[in-house]
C-alpha cells in the first residue's frame, strides 16, 4: 500500500505529509528529498516541529492547533531548515482527518519567489530608512528588524571606528543572550578581517556551530565601520546573504556620511571656531529655552558675563597667535568651573557668557569666586611667556534683572563693565 502511495505521490509536484496527533511524521512523499534534503526514511517518525526554523516555531504550533480543531488551511507560510542547514520557504495546504486522527498537508517550495520579493522589499525599506531616518540610533535597530524579517539571525552588531581607528560598538542585539558579539573571538576576528580587506567575510559553521558574516562600511575605499551577523546554529549563510549584507552596509555608509555632514554643518553654524565653545547663536537659543522653562515652572536661572582684563595688550605685545592661545585657555578654564548642564559660550573677542539653569544668585556668586580662583594660575603663551589676567564678571538673574535674553545679557554686561571700572580705579 505504501508503494502505491509513493507512486501516486510521485505524480504530485508538491510534497505530501501525514502527521499524527503528537506531531510525528507518519508518511511523507518521495519529493521530500528535493524539498528538505532528507529521505523518507530519515523523516518518518521525526517530530515535524523540529524541522521548523526556530523563529517560526511558535506560529507553526498555533497553526497546527487551528488545523487540528477542524479548520482547513490554505496558504500558510513558514520556514524549514534543510539537512544541509539552508532555509526553505514553504506554503501549506492542510486539513485534519478526524477518522484517522492525522493532519494531511501539502507543501510547496516558494523559496525562490519568496526570497526575490522579500529581497526587493527589504532593499527598498532599508534604502528608504537610510534616507529618511535622521537619528542613527533609530536607524540601526530599524535596519536590524528589516534584515531579520528575511534573514533570521541570532545576533546583529554594528561598530564604527573611533579616533584611534578601533572598532567601537554602536548597536548590537544578541537573541541568544550570549556575550557581546564583538567580544566573541570569531566575531571580533571576522570584523577585523572585513575592515582590513574591505570586503565581505564569511566564517562557515562546523559541527552545528553558527555561521558568521561581516561586511565593511566604507566610502571611497576607506573603511570606517563593520556590520556583522551570526546565524542560528545549523542555519547556513552564503553568497546571497553576503550580497544582502553588502547592500545594507552601503546604505548605512551613505546614511552615516549624511549624518556626519549634517552634524558638521550644525557645528559650524553653532560653534565658535577658535575655542570650540557654543557661539552667540547657540547661546541665544539655549538662553531663550531657559527663559521659557523658567517662566513655565516659576524657576530662577543666572547668567554670567565674563571679560578678560587687558586682553588687547597680549595681542599688541605678543601677536594674535598668543591672543588666540590665551582665549583657548580661558575657554578651557571656564568650562572646568561649571556643571555639565551649564553652557559656556564665546560671544566674540574676549567676551564669554555662562548660562546657569536653575541657579540662584548665591550659587552664582560662588561660581564667580571659583572662576576668579581659576584665573590666578598663569597662562602660558606660545612664546613661552607666562602672563596673568583677571576676569571681570557681571551677574544677572532671571526674573529679577529681566524676563528675556536681551534684558538679561544687557544687565550682566553692564555689571561686568562696572566691575572692570572699579577694579581699574583700585589699581
Amino acid at each position: 500500500m505504501d508503494d502505491l502511495h509513493d507512486k501516486i505521490a510521485e505524480l504530485v509536484l508538491d510534497t505530501i505529509f501525514i502527521v499524527d496527533v503528537h506531531g510525528h511524521i507518519n508518511y511523507v512523499s518521495p519529493s521530500c528529498f528535493d524539498l528538505l534534503s532528507y529521505t523518507q526514511q530519515e523523516l518518518t517518525g521525526r517530530k515535524m516541529i523540529d524541522l521548523v526554523l526556530l523563529d517560526d516555531r511558535a506560529k507553526t504550533l498555533d497553526e497546527s492547533l487551528l488545523v487540528m480543531s477542524g479548520v482547513p488551511r490554505v496558504g500558510f507560510e513558514n520556514r524549514y531548515v534543510r539537512a544541509d542547514g539552508s532555509v526553505v520557504d514553504i506554503m501549506w495546504s492542510a486539513r485534519w482527518s478526524p477518522e484517522h486522527q492525522v493532519r494531511i498537508g501539502v507543501a510547496r517550495n516558494v523559496t525562490t519567489v519568496k526570497r526575490q520579493l522579500a529581497m526587493q522589499q527589504a532593499m527598498y525599506e532599508i534604502s528608504n530608512a537610510a534616507h529618511t531616518v535622521t537619528e542613527l540610533k533609530q536607524l540601526y535597530p530599524k535596519v536590524r528588524r528589516i534584515l531579520h524579517s528575511i534573514l533570521p539571525t541570532s545576533a546583529f552588531a554594528l561598530a564604527l571606528h573611533d579616533e584611534q581607528a578601533c572598532l567601537a560598538l554602536q548597536y548590537q542585539l544578541d537573541f541568544c543572550g550570549d556575550a557581546a558579539v564583538l567580544q566573541a573571538k570569531v566575531g571580533k576576528e571576522l570584523c577585523t578581517l572585513a575592515a582590513q580587506s574591505n570586503k565581505v567575510e564569511l566564517h562557515g559553521g562546523s559541527k552545528g556551530e553558527p555561521f558568521w558574516l561581516a561586511a565593511p562600511i566604507s566610502r571611497a575605499d576607506k573603511v570606517f565601520g563593520v556590520i556583522v551577523i551570526r546565524s542560528h546554529a545549523g542555519t547556513v549563510l552564503g553568497q546571497q546573504e553576503a550580497e544582502l549584507l553588502s547592500f545594507i552596509a552601503a546604505q548605512l555608509s551613505d546614511a552615516i556620511e549624511r549624518h556626519r555632514l549634517h552634524a558638521e554643518l550644525i557645528a559650524a553654524a553653532t560653534t565658535d571656531e577658535l575655542t570650540g565653545l557654543p557661539n552667540r547663536r547657540l547661546f541665544v537659543d539655549r538662553a531663550e529655552a531657559a527663559c521659557r522653562a523658567a517662566r513655565r515652572h516659576g524657576h530662577h536661572f543666572a547668567l554670567l558675563y565674563v571679560d578678560v582684563d587687558r586682553f588687547k595688550a597680549v595681542n599688541d605685545t605678543y601677536g594674535h597667535e598668543a591672543g588666540d592661545e590665551l582665549l583657548k585657555q580661558v575657554a578651557r578654564r571656564l568650562s572646568k568651573c561649571v556643571r555639565e548642564e551649564d553652557t559656556v559660550a564665546r560671544l566674540g573677542g574676549d567676551e564669554f557668557v555662562i548660562l546657569l539653569p536653575g541657579v540662584h544668585q548665591q550659587a552664582s556668586k560662588a561660581l564667580q569666586e571659583k572662576i576668579q580662583a581659576a584665573f590666578k594660575e598663569e597662562f602660558v603663551l606660545p612664546t613661552g611667556v607666562h602672563v596673568t589676567r583677571d576676569p571681570s564678571i557681571g551677574l544677572a538673574v532671571y526674573p529679577e534683572d529681566g524676563d528675556d535674553v536681551t534684558a538679561l545679557t544687557r544687565a550682566a554686561d553692564k555689571r561686568m563693565y562696572a566691575n572692570k571700572w572699579h577694579r581699574s580705579m583700585k589699581s
